[in-house]
């Protein structure tokens, strides 16, 4: 039986990157009508997702309220996102494939993703919640070093530790195996390291891209597509203008260092990992065309 990973981007789903919830279901909406290509029960799939503008919005809403009640450390925060987010993205697949005449089911898990304790503590590389106008930034009350330019705009950085292993793997095979649509490892996992017998949270956000790969290697994918707001990997980012539609997997891997850290340079990375530990192809599109690049008529498409 086939089996695609398919990791959906933070930025895809909330596209107005607003606080305002009623604007992001918009987003999950996109959700409900790719739920008729999951009809397919010959075909295994999993789901990802990340958080970047959710779990910035709640460590926002945590900074704030911490006079009034205590707030969360950042892992729990990423669970909560995992949490709220899982939850809108399985009610509106279950949704569409009832409507698509499809029996599926659809899980949830809340999971656990071990990191390397040495790399919790490396530069803050990860990009989380809203984008600040250049003009907007308080420089007086924000910490210049946590904070990442793109253009006439700023957003905060976190740190980003590798992902490992998952803790919950072995539930989630046998719910995917069963032939279930599982949603997992949503925001890269809550991060977390070994001590002794048990886990210790780590604080930052793990790349949800790169715990993709290791959910797609460890479930022996052939396909993993990664579904954000481009619709191809550009020769020339920032301009985007001279798109790569197919390309070998040697190559993207010498072009690595020529792309943007923190945003298409993980998905990269994430695809040439997945294909040297024997996925057959690795797909970056967008999720505006999620049905395109299933079907292989969009998207940048990296093969072996």
């Amino acid at each position: 039986m086939r089996a695609i990973i398919i990791a959906l981007g933070g930025n895809a789903i909330d596209r107005t990157r607003s606080l305002n919830g009623p604007n992001e279901r918009i987003g999950y909406k996109k959700i409900k009508d790719m739920a008729r290509m999951f009809k397919d029960d010959q075909v295994n799939i999993a789901l990802t997702h990340g958080n970047g503008p959710q779990v910035g919005n709640e460590l926002i809403r945590n900074e704030y309220s911490n006079s009034i009640v205590p707030g969360h450390p950042l892992y729990l925060i990423n669970a909560i996102t995992q949490a709220t987010i899982g939850a809108e993205i399985e009610e509106n697949l279950r949704s569409g494939l009832l409507e698509s005449g499809s029996g599926r089911e659809v899980e949830t898990i809340i999971t656990h993703v071990i990191v390397d304790k040495m790399k919790v503590r490396e530069r803050p590389t990860k990009q989380i919640g809203p984008f600040y106008h250049k003009d907007d930034m308080d420089w007086k009350s924000k910490n210049r070093k946590e904070y990442v330019r793109q253009g006439d705009y700023y957003r905060r950085v976190v740190p980003s530790p590798k992902p490992v292993s998952i803790v919950e793997i072995e539930a989630i095979r046998t719910l995917f195996e069963k032939g279930d649509v599982v949603i997992s490892c949503g925001g890269g996992g809550i991060p977390v390291y070994r001590k002794g017998t048990g886990y210790i949270g780590a604080e930052g956000v793990i790349d949800k891209d790169l715990a993709t790969q290791v959910l797609a290697t460890s479930l022996d994918a052939e396909r993993m597509i990664i579904l954000t707001d481009k619709e191809y990997v550009y020769n020339d980012f920032p301009k985007y203008e001279k798109p790569i539609k197919k390309i070998r997997v040697g190559e993207i891997k010498r072009r690595i260092r020529g792309f943007e850290e923190g945003t298409m340079k993980p998905k990269i990375e994430a695809c040439v990992s997945f294909l040297e530990k024997g996925g057959k192809e690795a797909v970056i599109g967008s999720m505006s065309c999620a049905e395109s690049v299933m079907e292989g008529l969009s998207g940048t498409r990296i093969t072996r």
